[in-house]
Order: C-alpha cells, then sequence, then structure tokens
C-alpha cells in the first residue's frame, strides 16, 4: 500500500471510530435514563408494598387472624 492510501485508510478508521463513539454515548446516555426511570418505580412501588402490607395488618386486626 502507498502512503497515501495508508493515510486515507487511518482516517477513515478514525472517522468511524468517532462515529462508533457518538453512538455509543447516545446509547448509554439512553440506558442510564431507562435505569434511573427503573429506579424511580422500583421505589414508588416498594412504598406501594409497605403501604398495602400495612392495610394488610391493620385489617388482620380488625377483624382478627384468618389462620
Amino acid at each position: 500500500m502507498s502512503r497515501k492510501k495508508l493515510e486515507d485508510e487511518a482516517v477513515r478508521v478514525e472517522e468511524d471510530l468517532k462515529r462508533n463513539l457518538q453512538q455509543q454515548k447516545a446509547e448509554n446516555g439512553k440506558l442510564q435514563n431507562q435505569i434511573s426511570v427503573a429506579k424511580q418505580e422500583k421505589t414508588q412501588l416498594q412504598a406501594n408494598l409497605l403501604g398495602l402490607q400495612r392495610r394488610i395488618s391493620e385489617l388482620e386486626l380488625s377483624i382478627g387472624d384468618i389462620e
């Protein structure tokens, strides 16, 4: 390969790398957002579960334990 062809190939590879890095950064950002949403949903579900468990305990106390 001639020097010019090698230089052209190096430029092309570098551009491909930069493009791939940009795509990866964008994908990472999307995944981070999805993780944040999932954590918020998990926290809300845990709070709901605690509330339901508390309500069950209150009901069991008011009507007697079924078991």
